[in-house]
């Protein structure tokens, strides 16, 4: 389904059904359930089961375990913080070939003064042999063990739910009961650390619309501790979890950040369209630091670009909306008859997609390997950007960046057009309906970048921000 209606489905359910039917001790999780909603919209195939049911014996053993052992690591934690960052693996870039920098939150805490107390989380595990240039801890977090039993009110929305989107009802609560219960666990957890910060004024997320995000900002709002999205790739008119929102109660969702940190005009924008005159959850330009992070410390590193080969980036997407395949056909079709020597492909995975590298090496087995490399994501992406000399791309946000290095994107499929209605529309990227034949002729093409609404989208410097 495009993001377009399935963003237009989740806005006539919100006006059509009283959301406020679905709550959790006294929160409404609405929110909660239209994150399911809206990924299982965009879906390839939105009929299929929302979630494998997954316990045996002995995970349920591992998680209490584990419960046990996370509530240990608490009472250990910091408690002088007066600023927390929550982030995630995938952020992390290569420097200097051993040492790792947090292209989304390293930039904002260096910004501040010395004095100001800063605690860095991961929501996962890192590897010990990645050298990160800021300390970090894993956090900890309590897993919910309890029955979690849904009122005869909420089994009744979600049957309403499900005849409106003819969908597996069962599987939605199934896929309801297992976010929550993960909610829970971050909730309990988050609340324990906090209290345990005397000074703690502001917690900073990103990918605020995952369960474990949602707790953090429930937490922090009933100890009255702001809490701030951080902006981490394209946030367009269409994705659900942004824009759309046409019932924000007088006081806000607890489940949502109070403030939301944007890169430029267009996604403040974005988020305000449906909603321009809400008193809570308000955007803010804060700026996209890390381009000019990178530029000032890291450029150094990175190798020149070769003008005398055609080389492609082709930034991959996981299996959502419109896009049922990593490495669509037309470029198979390219590379399966290219005799070109001066061309290589290098497809660069989505750091989310943990299948990913056995699916492209499925994909391309037949391909000629002197045509194209993998990439898994290790190198920075900015250093690749210094190596290639076109990018290519379902809808990553990563077209943006490429354009400030100088280099031309062309977007494929519908979703893309959807997406970047505005920038295909005034020539600042193009875009191919999956035709090999106009691909071709796009790579010899020469061609300047147009980076003014690229400027407007992602404003490199860094603002100041009041939370007040």
């Amino acid at each position: 389904m495009k993001t377009s209606e399935a963003l237009n489905l989740i806005v006539r359910i919100e006006k059509s059904f009283d959301t406020s039917l679905i709550i959790w001790n006294g929160l409404s999780t609405w929110p909660l359930l239209r994150k399911i909603l809206w990924l299982k919209l965009i879906s390839v195939n939105p009929s299929t089961s929302i979630e494998k049911p997954a316990t045996n014996f002995f995970n349920f053993i591992r998680l209490i375990a584990s419960s046990i052992y996370q509530k240990f690591k608490i009472t250990k934690l910091n408690k002088d913080s007066e600023k927390i960052f929550f982030s995630r693996p995938e952020y992390l870039q290569i420097i200097n070939s051993d040492r790792y920098v947090d292209k989304i939150v390293d930039p904002i805490i260096e910004s501040f003064n010395s004095s100001v107390s800063v605690t860095k989380y991961y929501f996962s595990n890192i590897s010990h042999k990645k050298k990160l240039i800021h300390d970090y801890s894993r956090f900890p977090h309590n897993v919910y063990l309890g029955i979690i039993n849904l009122s005869q009110k909420e089994k009744r929305f979600l049957f309403e739910i499900q005849r409106f989107l003819k969908i597996d009802c069962l599987q939605l609560e199934k896929a309801y009961k297992k976010e929550l219960r993960t909610f829970i666990g971050w909730y309990t957890s988050a609340k324990s650390v906090f209290k345990k910060n005397v000074n703690l004024k502001e917690v900073y997320i990103s990918c605020w619309y995952c369960p474990e995000t949602m707790a953090i900002c429930a937490a922090a709002k009933e100890l009255g501790i702001k809490s701030i999205d951080i902006q981490h790739g394209k946030q367009g008119k269409f994705q659900a979890m942004y824009s759309g929102w046409t019932k924000i109660p007088e006081n806000g969702y607890a489940l949502m950040p109070d403030r939301f940190w944007c890169w430029g005009k267009p996604s403040c924008d974005h988020i305000l369209a449906s909603s321009p005159q809400r008193k809570k959850h308000i955007p803010f330009i804060g700026g996209y630091p890390w381009i000019d992070y990178y530029k000032k410390n890291i450029l150094t590193y990175s190798k020149k670009k070769s003008e005398k080969r055609i080389r492609v980036l082709v930034t991959l997407q996981s299996i959502q909306g419109s896009n049922t395949q990593r490495i669509p056909d037309f470029l198979i079709e390219f590379l399966s008859n290219c005799d070109e020597k001066d061309i290589e492909f290098i497809f660069r995975l989505h750091p989310n997609d943990k299948e990913g590298y056995s699916f492209c090496n499925e994909r391309l087995k037949l391909i000629n390997p002197v045509l194209y490399s993998i990439d898994t994501g290790v190198q920075n992406l900015y250093d690749v950007f210094r190596v290639v000399t076109h990018h290519i791309t379902a809808y990553s946000s990563c077209c943006y960046e490429a354009s400030l290095f100088n280099i031309p994107t062309l977007l494929y499929g519908p979703d893309s057009k959807e997406i970047y209605e505005d920038e295909i529309k005034n020539k600042v990227f193009s875009w191919t309906d999956c035709n090999a034949d106009e691909m071709i002729s796009w790579l010899h093409t020469d061609r300047d970048t147009d980076s003014k609404i690229t400027n407007q989208y992602i404003d490199n410097s860094l603002h100041k921000y009041n939370p007040l």
